[in-house]
């Protein structure tokens, strides 16, 4: 076969669907070997389906904010109101929101002064309780002791009641409930605490990291020493953490603080947010306005659930977002 043969016929072959080049006197010699074509394919296919799932997935959702890792399966059920002052001081039971069901993570909170006064709840664990300091209550004075315990519904549940060491002068609570996926199991929840000091616009900076990574919901508690008229808490401010990116702003729930004027005085707040991903590299904070300057008690709780393996019925969350959405923007809306 001769030299100008040779490259009328590679002029004509097909080199991206052949791999095939002559170049000797038979027609039969490849450029390449047939195995090393083949790979070649596949690596294209498997580089194709990876940036469709990646651009499928890096789309966000209707509310601008992209979807999170699909582990972690955590969302927003319910949340109650503040029952604050006046008969629950002495008959603390905590109503458990409509809509909590078998498997949700009911967080039961509570903040009260005097700070000397300890509290449990029968069948439910708890959290910590912590008061910022040892100061004796008084008529919008005193430290303040916030606490929270923890549970998971198993489809037959009645309102908690909180039993004190002794009747503390004034006090409120009220409940927030997580669902998971179905097949996922709750982790024992880890927190931190802080003391917030006198300020109109306070911060607080917990005591430690209780280490946030992507699909975490931290909640925060904050209690304080007297009745406040408002309190105001930003949407990337009211909780944060350096290391972290959120999936959706700070979300207070109940909707309003609960504050009273009964007895000696006292106003608090609760809210949550999702970690989308990353890791924490620095201790939580939280922050707000008040009508005057108070000083309180905060309390960060870090809930998270391991996957499981399958079965449960338990969809993704970023579908059950899209299905609950005109309840909750990312599992976090507004509520109360």
């Amino acid at each position: 076969m001769s030299k100008k043969h040779i490259r009328s016929l590679n002029r004509y072959r097909h080199p991206r669907r052949s791999g095939i080049k002559f170049r000797g006197a038979s027609p039969w010699s490849f450029s390449r070997p047939w195995w090393k074509v083949c790979l070649s394919r596949v690596a294209s296919v498997a580089a194709i389906i990876l940036i469709g799932a990646i651009a499928i997935f890096a789309q966000p959702k209707g509310d601008g904010t992209p979807y999170p890792t699909l582990f972690g399966a955590i969302s927003f059920r319910a949340v109650g109101s503040w029952q604050i002052g006046g008969t629950f001081t002495t008959s603390p039971t905590i109503t458990i929101p409509a809509g909590a069901t078998t498997g949700d993570l009911m967080v039961a909170v509570a903040s009260w002064k005097d700070f000397s006064v300890t509290a449990s709840i029968t069948g439910w664990t708890e959290v910590t309780e912590f008061a910022d300091g040892a100061v004796a209550q008084g008529n919008g004075t005193g430290s303040m002791k916030v606490a929270a315990w923890y549970k998971e519904h198993d489809g037959s549940e009645s309102n908690p009641t909180i039993t004190w060491s002794t009747t503390p002068n004034i006090s409120g609570g009220t409940m927030i409930v997580f669902q998971k996926g179905g097949s996922d199991t709750w982790n024992a929840p880890a927190f931190a605490t802080a003391a917030i000091s006198l300020a109109t616009n306070w911060t607080a900076t917990a005591s430690s990291d209780p280490g946030i990574t992507g699909g975490d919901v931290v909640i925060g508690l904050v209690g304080f020493r007297d009745d406040s008229a408002t309190m105001t808490r930003g949407a990337t401010t009211g909780l944060d953490c350096a290391g972290i990116t959120w999936a959706a702003n700070y979300v207070e729930a109940p909707a309003t603080h609960g504050t009273t004027t009964s007895a000696n005085d006292c106003s608090m707040d609760l809210g949550y947010r999702i970690a989308s991903s990353g890791n924490s590299s620095a201790a939580p904070t939280m922050a707000g306005t008040l009508s005057a300057d108070e000083t309180g008690a905060a309390l960060f709780i870090r809930i998270r659930v391991t996957a499981g393996g399958g079965g449960g019925g338990g969809q993704p969350y970023y579908l059950r977002d899209q299905a609950n959405a005109a309840q909750f923007k990312f599992g976090f809306g507004q509520q109360g």
